[in-house]
């Protein structure tokens, strides 16, 4: 891909990244929900209000 990426997926992107601690992998209500029926495990993270986007969204760690 050449040039800049925009739009909102990008920014949410960004947001739920910023909530991830060192060493931590913090994937978004979408990825989770693309995940169902995988081995990889995921826990709640809790709701999170993100910058410019509406209301409150449910972040996951990714277990080991």
């Amino acid at each position: 891909v050449q040039g800049d990426v925009h739009g909102v997926a990008v920014h949410a992107a960004a947001r739920v990244l910023s909530l991830a601690g060192d060493g931590e992998v913090i994937a978004s209500w979408t990825t989770r929900d693309l995940l169902a029926g995988s081995d990889i495990r995921l826990e709640s993270r809790g709701h999170h209000a993100l910058k410019g986007l509406e209301g409150e969204r449910e972040v996951f760690r990714v277990l080991d």
